[in-house]
């Protein structure tokens, strides 16, 4: 009875290590498949437009044995490579447990591929145990290329007339320029009507067929700036589209400033004064003439002229009418004017200033200046001993003629004694600003290394002396013509007495005020470092001048190209930052110059040069993804040693379950021992 039931005990043992040695392969299955891995180690570089082979090296790290491996690579649409994945499909027969097999693949590269790194899917299919296994597995691609994207931008705007007018068409020229080296195709550059400028229908769009890389080409519009405009720097607004090499289209946005004069301009006038006649002297009751040419050197027309001539003295009479009026004086418009005076009973012996006034009307502004004629007039001689001497200004002249402010200048002046038969002696002469609006500086004029005082100790009868003084304008100084009275204080012989004698004279001092640009923050901190990359340089100019400048424009010349930003008028006190936008396209140091230039109010143009040096480098290296697939090899080794752990945890558990058993069995034979030994 015994010996059966230990039999049924061992029985049902060896049938729980069968069940368990059958059931551990099905456990093992669940958790571990056949795995194919791609295993190469270096990234296959290639240069768009070429050709590139690829080797594939594709190994078995299971322990089964594969077959009728299927190696497909998938192409997206946005791929740079070029072929047919069905044409590049390749088969491997079989292979071997831990075994692999090289495969090579053979892929055009896009002309127009963008530099970078991309991506291949593998689709690999294959049988195992009579399962069909499906798989992916990427591979990496570095394209690189020398050719930069196609890229237009807004190179330069020029326009058919000197100064755009409201109210007046015009035509004008938009420079477009491809910074890439790749062609641009389909550009349609759009210019739009705004509140400033009205563009003609018909003109709005302008089409061109296609830009090759580093080409220039032109658009040109018909605008008019709207009637009301008053001066100033307008802009207007507009889009250009165009689709790139990679047949992507491009839209980018650009405004440009122009500079309208107000209705009804026609352009700066310049008035001069040529061609005065030389008088002599002029004597009492004498009629003498007063002739000169006046010159619109300017731009624009003057209309409404009136000319003035005005003596100062009532001992001086108009004998001619003293007021001519033009209706117009054109640009480049020369005309002659003549005024008849006579010098009458009374008058001395001295130089009588003569003021022309000049008022006329420019662009609906009405204008006006003044300028001086000297007369020497001669009074009646005296032969007794009691004429009294008397000195004048026969001669002046500064150098510069027109003087800037903030700056010195010299004065030079000729002293006449009139009296043909009396010296003056310890003769002393001061000058002065002599004006009577509110608004002259007494402090215009500061004397350098001296005084406004000159000493002259003797001048014989009828003599001349020469005389000079510096003099410093300041800078706050209105430019206008500033009259200056020079004094007279000097000794003569009068019945074998010394007797004080004195005169008084004046002379006129033109004052402009000098424009003045300066240029701050040169900024080449945003400038681009490598060859590809976008960059800015940035330069700041400030008019520290107390006057407007006309025409301030930038230009920036080198290797890199030629940009000009035109902005305009710049009033005094105000700033302008200009932006150049660099693209470098080659490695080298690269010379660049940024010029400013502006006009000042005499038309003359100014300019300053900053010059400068970008040190171009090859591009930063691409990141190594040879790192990642060596990851990924190292996580096949972990599954392929985790493909052994359910063989080893079923055989603990087997080995544990067995201890139990026995265990089990021993202790019930104890019980029953204990039990027989009872029952005896």
């Amino acid at each position: 009875m015994r010996s059966n039931r230990g039999v049924r005990v061992y029985q049902g043992i060896l049938a729980l290590i069968i069940i368990i040695i059958i059931a551990m392969p099905v456990l093992a299955t669940e958790t571990y498949s056949p795995r194919i891995e791609i295993v190469n180690k270096d990234m296959p570089e290639v240069e768009a437009g070429q050709t590139i082979t690829i080797p594939i090296d594709i190994k078995n790290i299971s322990t089964y044995f594969l077959k009728n491996i299927e190696v497909t690579p998938t192409l997206e649409e946005d791929s740079p490579f070029i072929g047919d994945s069905l044409l590049l499909n390749q088969t491997i027969e079989s292979i071997k447990m831990r075994d692999n097999h090289l495969l090579e693949f053979v892929l055009q590269v896009d002309k127009n591929a963008k530099e970078g790194i991309y991506p291949i899917v593998f689709n690999i299919k294959y049988k195992a145990s009579q399962t069909v296994y499906d798989e992916t597995a990427l591979v990496y691609v570095k394209v690189t290329t020398d050719q930069l994207p196609a890229e237009i931008i807004v190179d330069s705007l020029t326009y058919d007339v000197s100064t755009p007018i409201s109210g007046e068409e015009f035509d004008i020229n938009l420079s477009l320029k491809n910074t890439g080296t790749l062609k641009a195709e389909n550009v349609l550059v759009v210019l739009s009507s705004n509140n400033n400028f009205i563009v003609t229908d018909n003109q709005s769009e302008q089409y061109i067929l296609s830009i090759p890389g580093m080409v220039k080409s032109n658009v040109q519009y018909s605008i008019t700036p709207k009637e009301e405009l008053e001066s100033g720097l307008y802009p207007i607004n507009g889009t250009v589209t165009y689709i790139d090499n990679y047949k992507e289209s491009k839209t980018k946005e650009f405004e440009l400033f122009i500079p309208v004069e107000g209705e009804g301009f026609t352009g700066k006038v310049n008035l001069a004064v040529e061609n005065m006649s030389q008088l002599g002297q002029v004597n009492v009751n004498e009629e003498f003439t007063v002739d000169f040419d006046v010159v619109n050197m300017g731009e624009g027309k003057a209309s409404d002229l009136q000319i003035v001539a005005e003596p100062e003295s009532d001992k001086i009479i108009p004998v001619s009418l003293n007021k001519k009026i033009l209706d117009t004086l054109e640009a480049g418009e020369k005309t002659t004017l003549s005024y008849s005076f006579r010098a009458i009973d009374g008058v001395e012996t001295k130089n009588y200033p003569i003021k022309l006034t000049f008022t006329y009307t420019e662009n609906k502004e009405e204008m006006s200046f003044s300028q001086y004629v000297g007369i020497n007039v001669q009074g009646k001689s005296a032969s007794s001993t009691s004429t009294v001497p008397l000195v004048i200004v026969s001669d002046y002249s500064s150098d510069p003629t027109i003087v800037n402010a903030g700056e010195e200048f010299n004065l030079d002046l000729t002293l006449w004694n009139t009296n043909s038969e009396k010296a003056v002696q310890n003769m002393k002469v001061t000058l002065q600003i002599k004006e009577n609006s509110e608004d002259t500086q007494d402090d215009v004029f500061t004397p350098v290394d001296g005084s406004n005082t000159l000493y002259v100790p003797y001048l014989e009868p009828g003599a001349k002396t020469s005389q000079q003084l510096r003099f410093y304008t300041v800078p706050d100084a209105k430019a206008r013509n500033y009259k200056i009275e020079v004094n007279f204080e000097y000794e003569y012989e009068q019945a074998d007495e010394i007797t004080k004698g004195t005169s008084t004279d004046q002379i006129g001092i033109q004052v402009v005020q000098p424009a003045e640009i300066q240029v701050v923050n040169f900024n080449t901190d945003s400038a681009p470092q490598f060859a590809g990359d976008k960059g800015y340089v940035y330069i700041t100019c400030n008019n520290i001048g107390n006057v407007k400048v006309k025409n301030l424009q930038a230009i920036i010349k080198g290797d890199l190209g030629e940009e000009t930003i035109f902005v305009g008028d710049l009033d005094s006190g105000q700033s302008h930052e200009f932006k150049f936008k660099l693209r470098p396209d080659q490695v080298g140091t690269m010379n660049e110059t940024i010029t400013v230039s502006y006009k000042d109010t005499r038309g003359e143009v100014h300019e300053s040069t900053e010059e400068f040096t970008l040190d171009i480098m090859e591009p930063m290296p691409e990141p190594d993804f040879d790192m990642y697939e060596d990851m990924g090899n190292m996580e096949g080794m972990e599954e392929e040693q985790g493909s052994k752990t359910p063989w080893i945890v079923g055989g603990v558990a087997l080995g544990a379950l067995i201890i139990v058993i026995l265990l089990i069995i021993r202790r019930r034979r104890k019980k029953k021992e204990l039990m027989f030994d009872e029952a005896i």
